[in-house]
């Protein structure tokens, strides 16, 4: 059985689904809680599911399962010892956010950029300022902490605008089409050049609170940072003070930990730092291009062939 525990997914988007699998492979859609389903869970074989209800009890009751597609990229919140013990294969949607997390950033830099927010108050003002200036992107440089698929897509766009993009990975190893990269350990003379830090590595050991005093302290004073990755990879008092102490000048925020953001806490009210409700990779097409991508896996799944996207589980991502 493939059992889909998604809750957003449409009749039309599941019939799309149940045509691109096997007719003898029944499709089973549960939207409640998975662990009263002690009838149905023995069957399942391959799992289409966000990742959040993937538990050690949930997976005791599946012996027959091989294969999980995760309907993000993050997986980190996956109970990988498992995992590894039932030699269960892993995919995720590592990539598909690309586009609209691409376009969200590239909005965040022409609204910093632009002094947009300076000119929303001369508006509001019925002020007109003959010293303003809209500043250029061309020339500037950008670091792209997480130099993965999403990272390369959106330094081609940066490079597009006659930007210098470096990127941060684990191995310093260069990509295209970066202009230099940098391993995670140097990441602070990259910092030191950059007009613009964008954060898209995954949580592990090694990146959960990434960004803290000593590399704020790195960057600029005309700097900005943009937070796409996970809310962990940045100590939020460590940005706070950087902020009001001027050692960087904003931040736009995607990603917190925890989420939903408090309503009391300090970023909504910072008239330095942009918050958006992790909404950097949400668009009308996601779901789209998840079924997509599954329906090539799934090729690849019956063909006993090599599955796009596969987690590394020793690694976590």
């Amino acid at each position: 059985m493939l059992l889909i525990s998604t809750e957003d997914l449409t009749y039309e988007q599941l019939s799309e689904l149940k045509t691109m699998t096997s007719p003898d492979l029944p499709v089973t859609h549960i939207k409640e809680d998975l662990t009263s389903q002690n009838s149905l869970l023995p069957q399942v074989r391959i799992w289409i599911t966000y990742g959040h209800d993937v538990t050690p009890e949930i997976l005791a009751k599946m012996p027959n399962l091989c294969w999980i597609q995760i309907f993000q990229a993050g997986v980190e919140q996956l109970p990988f010892d498992e995992l590894q013990d039932r030699n269960i294969q892993v995919t995720n949607m590592k990539g598909i956010q690309s586009i609209p997390m691409a376009e969200y950033t590239l909005s965040m830099l022409f609204h910093f950029n632009g002094n947009i927010s300076r000119y929303l108050t001369y508006q509001a003002e019925n002020h007109w300022e003959e010293e303003a200036v809209f500043r250029e992107l061309h020339g500037q440089t950008i670091t792209i902490m997480g130099a993965g698929t999403i990272g390369t897509d959106i330094a081609a766009k940066c490079k597009a605008l006659n930007m210098t993009v470096y990127g941060v990975n684990t191995t310093g190893n260069m990509k295209h089409p970066f202009d230099d990269m940098y391993r995670l350990e140097d990441r602070c003379d990259a910092l030191r050049l950059s007009d613009y830090v964008i954060l898209l590595m995954p949580l592990t050991e090694e990146t959960i609170r990434f960004m803290g005093e000593k590399e704020y302290q790195s960057m600029k004073p005309s700097a900005f940072l943009i937070n796409l990755g996970r809310g962990q990879l940045i100590d939020d008092h460590a940005l706070l003070e950087a902020v009001d102490n001027n050692q960087i000048a904003g931040a736009a925020l995607d990603v917190f930990e925890p989420e939903p953001l408090p309503s009391t806490h300090r970023f909504w009210n910072h008239d330095k730092i942009i918050v958006t409700p992790h909404v950097a990779a949400k668009s009308p097409q996601y779901m789209n291009r998840c079924l997509d991508k599954f329906a090539k896996n799934y090729q690849s799944f019956t063909q006993n062939d090599h599955l796009l996207n596969l987690v590394d589980l020793t690694k976590g991502y």
